[in-house]
């Protein structure tokens, strides 16, 4: 018997949910699609529930939305005047980041419900490179990405920042 090695493979599927669908299980976690459901202890909440904290990837995030639904500049402005837990380095999230938080075994949010999160649009920080003036958002409905408009008025933002190792 012989094997084959795929070194690329280009698909385009309309949403990350369609591709778990037609992923054998081996090769969603090769691809970095795998759900996360089954890893009950990746976050944890602050005692005061204002903060969550991801033990996957070191980042800690806004439990619930910062500021209003708004455009690029709104989402910004909220997140720079953010303070939770005596922290104020907190900034929009890059689109891997918000990535990172789907959890594509949900929908309506796809998300953990630990966080307080709309079925709707957030910004990431990322810029969409073929057109500067859009900004990369991810939909926690059922987990879609595409770019929008940054004068646009149609995203909410979720604060993130990175933790600081034990003892620092």
């Amino acid at each position: 018997m012989s094997s084959v090695n795929i070194h690329t493979l280009n698909i385009h599927i309309g949403s990350p949910r369609a591709l778990l669908s037609v992923l054998p299980a081996d090769l969603q976690y090769a691809t970095g699609f795998a759900p996360h459901a089954d890893d009950a202890t990746r976050f944890s909440v602050s005692e005061d529930g204002s903060i969550v904290t991801d033990s996957k990837t070191g980042l800690m995030w806004s439990q619930a939305n910062v500021g209003a639904k708004g455009n690029f500049e709104k989402a910004e402005k909220a997140v720079a005047e953010c303070r939770l837990g005596g922290h104020a380095d907190w900034r929009m999230p890059t689109r891997e980041e918000l990535e990172s938080i789907l959890d594509l075994t949900r929908s309506d949010p796809a998300i953990d419900p630990v966080f307080a999160c709309d079925s709707s649009w957030y910004w990431s920080s990322t810029a969409v490179a073929s057109a500067p003036a859009y900004a990369w958002f991810v939909l926690f409905a059922y987990g879609d990405v595409n770019g929008l408009h940054r004068g646009s008025g149609g995203a909410f933002v979720r604060a993130v920042r990175s933790s600081s190792p034990a003892g620092q």
